[in-house]
């Protein structure tokens, strides 16, 4: 193959790849921007160095099916929260769940892959900036469609620097 022919050749292969990611990287912020008007947000709260809240990845509940919650954590630049496992010292954040009927059941926090956090001669796991920790959440049939449903998240949290503050907060959804 002459020098001549593979240069040609491998400038089409590489205008083909630019092609394909400019639109790619296009198609995913279409549907990143789709996805996020989806998405409800009904309550938040602010604590020191922090603030959460409760999402929804839906505007209505459907019956029968597996939908997910979330509950954003932004703790300030600088300032972390800990993973299910913190490592030697910190607690995670919990969560208690309630709502209005009987027609849902809360899973377990899926919770997001840590960073080690050195602090002195410890090693703690958690997150800094903003992360989401989602919950799958699935009603029953009993739940009718259109029915509203009022659900509430008792949290509670850790958030730290070189000191720890812990925090409290009630965060509430209503979905029709």
């Amino acid at each position: 193959m002459s020098a001549y022919k593979y240069l040609e050749i491998r400038r089409v292969f590489l205008f083909c790849c630019l092609t394909f990611f400019a639109f790619y990287s296009q198609a995913q912020e279409n549907s990143a921007a789709n996805a996020d008007e989806n998405i409800v947000v009904k309550s938040w709260a602010t604590g020191p160095h922090i603030r959460v809240a409760l999402l929804s990845e839906d505007q209505a509940l459907v019956p029968n099916t597996q939908q997910y919650l979330a509950i954003e954590v932004q703790p300030d630049p600088e300032w972390h929260t800990y993973w299910l496992n913190p490592g030697d010292s910190g607690e995670p954040p919990k969560v208690t769940w309630s709502e209005n009927t009987e027609t849902l059941s809360f899973g377990e926090i899926q919770w997001p892959t840590p960073s080690a956090i050195p602090v002195a001669h410890l090693v703690n796991y958690g997150y800094s900036g903003q992360h989401l920790l989602i919950v799958p959440i699935k009603s029953t049939h009993s739940l009718k469609a259109h029915d509203s449903v009022s659900i509430s998240a008792d949290l509670s949290w850790l958030v730290c620097k070189e000191d720890c503050i812990p925090g409290w907060a009630t965060l509430q959804l209503q979905l029709p």
